[in-house]
């Protein structure tokens, strides 16, 4: 009996504070995990200007994806798009001077939850 209203009172903090899942270690509640905003990505880039040909690395932050497989999708407006490690990382790279926009969606479930985008500047080599 103990033990259990440990575990409630522990639980019921997590929820209290916006976390989820009860206790560590508590494998009696198995509730997906709840969010205190929208599943949100957020692309952050090596380098938005870049001569032709040389490459630069893009790499995303997910956040409160509700404890669900959450994949990353990928698109450019030019170039090649090359992306690793499951979508959280992608190298771009442009053969031709001119902007262009890559864009990063966070897809949960199939869905598209979130979108972030950057600009790359590619400039002629000298």
């Amino acid at each position: 009996m103990k033990s259990h209203i440990l575990a409630c009172a522990c639980l019921s903090l997590g929820l209290a504070a916006g976390l989820s899942g009860g206790c560590a270690g508590d494998n009696h509640h198995t509730n997906t995990p709840l969010a205190e905003a929208d599943p949100q990505i957020d692309i952050v880039t090596s380098n938005e200007d870049v001569a032709v040909g040389d490459s630069t690395t893009l790499t995303v932050k997910s956040k409160n994806t509700l404890g669900h497989n959450a994949q990353v999708q990928w698109d450019t407006t030019g170039g090649s798009l090359s992306p690793e490690d499951s979508g959280r990382i992608a190298r771009v790279r442009f053969d031709k001077p001119g902007s262009y926009t890559v864009t990063a969606k966070l897809m949960i479930d199939g869905r598209v939850y979130d979108q972030d985008s950057v600009t790359i500047e590619a400039h002629p080599v000298r």
